[in-house]
């Protein structure tokens, strides 16, 4: 008798024994026949166990996966037979998978090989993900720091971990510190591995590009061990491996509005500027700065501010903080210096909080943070004339100025014209007439007043010329409240248009006169004939000159002869003219009728000129006539 008996032994090997959850695994089988004898109906029976889940089989015989029994069949001596079992691993925690020879025809010699097991400690890793914020309300420009920490709550250690925090449009990436390398063009923040129970944190710095509020996400996007309670790169933001934090940047809507108190001043008037500054919200605005620097042309005199200061060398007027809804004002006085058209441009420059619907400090003229305001200083062109009616009057006689203030077309309306007009020595006040204002002799004032663009004032002054030399009578535009673009009113520029001068050169001949007789003691009877002289000394030439000489008692005329006309009945020589230097005589012959001594005076009667010197106006020559009373007498010495 052959009593048959097979010496069967089994093995298991396992492919990955540390799988990640999820993955598959494949277990390979192997019986082998160590004989003598062959076997027959020969089955292994490998049951997966909870945590692992059929996928595939192949190999020899027939596996069946519900009940776990592989078929093998028979198994000649010394022949082997295999099966690769692939299963998924479903549990994160440690899972033997046995299997054993489980019936053969054949008694086996030795059972202590007819079993064997692998077993999978299949991976995973809890990792959740948090996020903050240090300053979740920035102001525009400020930065902010966000934290990212994962954790890894196990139980398995994570390897290949990273997490996507790609930065939103309104913050701008700045730097970041911490584990891992970060790469902000992708937002990819490398970890690599993080043990069971630890943490991986990094910080990344931003700055904030605007007032918009905006969200900040974060997720867990790579790991190599699965999570059992969230899945990596989903987008979903109900799971522990993403996080979010809002930002929300403080702004305020500030606006500026400007007016003036004049916008058409004269040159060296004062001006005010009222600026006024809203913060219409939603939140208080902090270091708000407006600039209003003067142009050139003004000259800052004082300021005054409900809050902050004004620098006026800057033009910086330093607000501060505004409440939101609150208002605040500017009083800024200036003076014009030039007249000309002026703007004056104001602009919120700085706040630490964005604006909804400006730019602090771009120097836009269209936004509401911006006014600007004209100012046209007034300008008159004012021009002065003057005439005299008789610029070469004699002493004594009257002359009338006629002043003619005009304000050119073109140019604005003049007000508070003055003209001064102040009568020089040798003239002697006598009447005024004006078609506007009114003249003060006293001062010499014309106040036109008024003068509208494109008219006219005049003035005429009557004056009696009290002396014979040349005297000039300036005039000149003394005050006007307008700008003048071609002279200065009252700096007594005689070369400028709004100066006005004439001269009245007073008449007068200092005429002299000399007499002499060729025969001082004629006889009675005799002609005697007296020489006149009249010379003008000047400075001016002399008209209508009379010399009257009307012979006394005693001469009888005879003739004359020389320049000019004489009456004899009256005894008037009619010189006429004698300009300036010249002379002009005559002789008169006359009979002298008496004995007794006569003297003949002659004197200048008349001259349209007057003589500054009348000691010479007259002169005489005495004619003493000889006689003698003769009486005869005689006597003889002897009558007989």
């Amino acid at each position: 008798v052959d009593a048959q008996a097979a010496d069967l032994s089994l093995s298991k090997t396992v492919d990955n024994a540390a799988p990640n959850v999820g993955d598959n695994v494949t277990f390979t089988l192997t019986v082998t026949n160590q004989g003598p004898d062959n076997a027959t109906s020969v089955q292994v029976t490998d049951q997966l166990p909870a945590g692992m889940t059929y996928v595939s089989d192949t190999g020899g015989g027939d596996y069946d996966s519900s009940t776990g029994i592989w078929t093998v069949g028979t198994l000649v001596d010394g022949a082997s037979a295999s099966i690769e079992i692939t299963a998924t691993a479903t549990d994160a925690a440690a899972v033997t998978n046995t299997a054993t020879i489980s019936n053969s025809d054949q008694p086996d010699p030795d059972n202590t090989d007819d079993s064997d097991d692998a077993t999978v400690d299949a991976q995973a890793a809890d990792l959740s993900l948090s996020k903050t914020v240090d300053n979740a309300a920035p102001n525009a420009g400020d930065n902010v720091i966000f934290t990212l920490t994962v954790t890894n709550d196990g139980p398995d250690d994570a390897t290949g971990v990273q997490v996507t925090d790609q930065l939103p449009a309104g913050l701008t990436y700045d730097t970041h510190s911490g584990d891992g390398t970060y790469d902000s063009s992708t937002g990819v923040w490398t970890i690599g591995s993080i043990s069971n129970g630890a943490s991986a944190s990094i910080q990344i710095t931003a700055t904030t590009a605007n007032g918009d509020s905006l969200t900040n996400s974060a997720e867990i996007t790579s790991a190599d061990q699965p999570d059992p309670d969230s899945t990596a790169n989903n987008g979903s933001s109900g799971e522990d491996d993403d996080a979010s934090v809002s930002v929300d940047p403080v702004q305020a809507d500030l606006s500026l509005s400007k007016t003036v108190d004049n916008a058409a001043p004269n040159v060296g008037d004062n001006v005010t500027y009222t600026l006024t500054l809203t913060n219409n919200g939603p939140d208080q605005a902090t270091g708000v700065q407006v600039t209003d620097q003067l142009p050139a042309g003004m000259t800052y005199v004082s300021s005054s501010a409900s809050a902050g200061t004004y620098t006026s060398g800057t033009g910086v007027w330093d607000v501060g903080t505004v409440n939101n809804g609150e208002t605040v004002t500017l009083q800024l006085t200036a003076t014009l210096d030039v007249a000309a058209t002026l703007s004056n441009y104001a602009e919120v420059t700085a706040s630490d909080q964005p604006d909804l619907d400006s730019t602090p400090g771009d120097s836009s003229t269209t936004d509401d943070d911006d006014g600007s305001i004209e100012i046209r200083g007034l300008q008159a062109d004012l021009s002065l004339t003057k005439t005299v009616d008789n610029a070469a009057p004699n002493v004594g006689d009257n002359v009338t100025f006629t002043l003619t203030v005009t304000n050119a077309a073109g140019f604005d309306n003049a007000t508070g014209v003055q003209v001064t007009d102040q009568l020089p020595l040798g003239m002697t006040y006598v009447s005024s007439s004006a078609s506007a204002g009114t003249y003060t002799s006293g001062t010499g004032i014309w106040d036109v007043g008024g003068l509208a663009s494109g008219s006219s004032a005049t003035l005429d002054i009557t004056v009696t010329v009290t002396d014979a030399s040349a005297i000039s009578n300036l005039a000149e535009i003394s005050s006007a409240d307008q700008y003048d673009p071609d002279s200065t009113v009252g700096n007594g520029q005689q070369s400028e248009d709004d100066d006005a001068s004439v001269t009245v050169d007073a008449q007068a001949a200092d005429l002299s006169l000399s007499k002499t007789v060729d025969n001082a003691a004629p006889n009675v009877g005799d002609n005697v004939t007296f020489t006149l002289t009249v010379t003008n000394q000047g400075p001016d030439n002399a008209t209508s000159v009379q010399v009257t000489d009307q012979l006394p008692a005693g001469m009888t005329y005879v003739s004359d002869t020389g320049g000019g006309d004489y009456d004899s009945s009256t005894g008037i020589w009619t010189v006429g003219t004698l300009v300036d230097g010249a002379s002009a005589s005559i002789e008169i012959t006359a009979t002298a009728t008496d004995a007794a001594a006569v003297t003949n005076t002659a004197t200048i009667s008349n001259s349209d000129q007057p003589d500054p010197d009348n000691t010479d106006d007259s002169d005489d020559a005495t004619v003493d006539a000889q006689a003698a009373d003769l009486s005869l007498s005689k006597t003889v010495d002897n009558a007989a």
